[in-house]
């Protein structure tokens, strides 16, 4: 309550291209020990930290850990005055600015969290899901071997194309956690052998049936449902959840015809976005991780799991 109290209570944008041209280019990178005590330690970074709770929460939790902690938002939705000596938040558009960002960081990156991000429902608009190629490089790069990638959403859609996108551009150098044959873990729909397993079309619904048969827990369907019937949401916040369009977001969206009158609008990498959301996976046989490795949950991961309903979750281990 002390973190929902001093933290938040600042309206943003809830739409965000990030495609627009103010996006494009990378802030300078931080003055490292002006904004650390000690800029050697192990950096933990959250791709997406909305009001920037959960990184205060996840240094609370583990008090014992030299971490430093680092949140990049593409909103500005974090305020100053909760900032720390141990976290500290960059208002980037990630996708092509982590690279830049942390080139210069004297220690190494160990932790990366991509959790909840904007679906972008409309395959048109999914060039602007925060997980493209040019992440994958930038953490394939930027990470030592044994750093952990945790990705999550209440969309299966959306984890399912951010686990495709590094399989398909990361799979030599990363491979899923041991937490995934150790379980428990659970899948969309009956899983076909490794060889043959595939995350394309059906696991892209609503398993939330499966997921309560599997654990025990009711409720209804789950917001992938509402993805595959085509409702269009968008996150009100940093654990406010999905709302449909039109709902709450007043006069700070962002029309269709304004951002593709950007250039942004649909692109050759349609076909290629195609291939992500279709393409046989390896890792799909891995299933989703039913318990958070991490310990720590986003607000929107309590929120969903007191309505029972399944979080799609992928730990990766860099090779």
């Amino acid at each position: 309550m002390e973190l929902w109290d001093g933290t938040g209570k600042t309206r943003v944008r809830q739409h965000v291209n990030p495609l627009r041209r103010d996006f494009q280019t990378p802030p300078p990178p931080p003055d490292w020990t002006s904004v650390y005590s000690d800029p050697t330690l192990p950096l933990a970074l959250d791709i997406g930290s909305g009001y920037g709770r959960f990184l205060l929460l996840l240094q609370r939790n583990n008090p014992e850990r030299r971490v430093n902690y680092l949140g990049i938002e593409i909103r500005r939705a974090v305020r100053r005055p909760w900032w720390s000596q141990d976290v500290h938040y960059v208002f980037a558009n990630a996708t092509v600015s982590v690279a830049t960002l942390l080139a210069g960081y004297p220690g190494p990156l160990t932790d990366v969290f991509i959790q909840f991000p904007d679906p972008h429902f409309k395959r048109r608009h999914h060039k602007r899901r925060v997980v493209q190629p040019q992440l994958v490089a930038a953490l394939r790069a930027l990470m030592p071997s044994g750093g952990r990638l945790l990705l999550q959403s209440d969309v299966e859609e959306v984890t399912v194309a951010m686990r495709n996108t590094f399989e398909l551009y990361g799979g030599d150098a990363f491979e899923l956690a041991p937490q995934h044959a150790e379980g428990p873990v659970f899948h969309s729909r009956p899983t076909a052998p490794a060889a043959s397993a595939c995350c394309g079309g059906g696991e892209a619904a609503s398993s939330s049936g499966a997921f309560a048969a599997s654990t025990g827990l009711g409720g209804g369907q789950g917001a992938g449902a509402g993805a595959a019937a085509g409702t269009q949401l968008h996150h009100l916040s940093d654990g406010g959840g999905w709302a449909a369009d039109g709902a709450g977001a007043g006069s700070s969206t962002e029309s269709d015809a304004g951002a593709d009158s950007e250039g942004d609008g649909e692109s050759a990498n349609d076909d290629e976005d195609g291939d992500i959301a279709n393409m046989v996976s390896q890792w799909a046989a891995g299933g989703w991780l039913m318990n958070n490795p991490i310990g720590t949950p986003t607000e929107r991961e309590h929120y969903v799991g007191q309505q029972g309903l399944p979080v799609y979750r992928v730990l990766l281990v860099r090779k």
